[in-house]
């Protein structure tokens, strides 16, 4: 299985035998580590590999070699977030006078698009439609300030981010019009919001069922034993996507999961409202 050969890959980058360097093949080290890479990267970021044909000797620890490049990766997509790239706004006051890039067709990226445009030094919306998923007073708001002259809108799709890390000087944008061109900012507002997509675990063995992993909802465990699904990734009749059946959900599950980890503990059922042990594990003892 696809996630049987992840786990060994995380597992052999804390093995005993760490230190030992040997003659291997980089080019190989590094396609075997790139499926691990692809886990923990966004889905937005994509790896290109530009390696030879050629058997490329080296003598090195692999497994220190494997955790070079792992930490390369968490550091390449951690540069720039906190610093030039934003997925939230906390303080609007951290924006005056940038030159601010939105992505994003929905509520908040139109939200935050008339709003933040009145102490931003400019504002340019970037969504690869000219349509949008917000409330259409706020649309026309934002239509009147690009009449005005006062704001920028770009149909296109973001490509990649210009500048040394952890600011940025633009970003590559592609567009039917226009092709592939550099829109100047500094600062970028993304609001993509979730993408119902299965990723790598579509590819760990488990029965689907139109995308979705179906599950018993006494344990809520897949067709693999000690493999759950909860939230909007299962399936099962009647399923009902809200947060609360979530939480139904993973208390099942955490029933058995507790018996899989514990097969010679009993399991002590409690509440929150009356076990003053729960009470001081959540800190909200008196």
């Amino acid at each position: 299985m696809e996630a049987q050969k992840l786990v060994r890959r995380i597992i052999d980058l804390n093995r005993e035998n760490a230190g030992h360097r040997d003659y291997h093949n980089l080019e190989t080290l590094v396609k075997d580590q790139i499926d691990l890479i692809k886990i923990i990267l966004p889905r937005h970021i994509k790896i290109n590999l530009n390696l030879t044909n050629e058997e490329i000797p080296v003598y090195i620890d692999d497994v220190a070699f494997r955790q070079m490049l792992l930490n390369l990766a968490v550091n390449s997509r951690d540069a720039f977030e906190g610093q030039s790239v934003f997925y939230a706004v906390r303080q609007m006051e951290k924006f005056r006078d940038k030159n601010l890039v939105i992505a994003g067709g929905g509520d908040s990226a139109l939200d935050w698009t008339v709003n933040l445009q009145p102490i931003a030094k400019h504002v340019t919306l970037i969504h690869r439609r000219d349509d949008f998923r917000a409330a259409p007073d706020t649309v026309n708001k934002m239509r009147e300030l690009v009449a005005a002259g006062r704001m920028t809108l770009k149909i296109a799709d973001l490509v990649s981010i210009a500048g040394d890390a952890p600011y940025m000087t633009g970003l590559n944008v592609k567009s039917k019009e226009y092709g592939e061109e550099i829109v100047a900012c500094d600062t970028l507002l993304a609001f993509y919001g979730l993408t119902m997509k299965l990723g790598p675990i579509a590819n760990f063995g488990l029965n689907l069922h139109e995308n979705l992993i179906p599950v018993d909802t006494e344990k809520f465990e897949t067709s693999e034993k000690g493999i759950f699904a909860i939230g909007d990734i299962n399936h099962y009749p009647g399923k009902l996507k809200l947060i609360l059946s979530g939480f139904h959900e993973g208390a099942l599950m955490a029933q058995q999961a507790f018996r899989y980890i514990y097969p010679d503990k009993k399991l002590r059922f409690q509440y929150t409202t009356s076990s003053s042990d729960l009470q001081t594990k959540l800190g909200v003892k008196e």
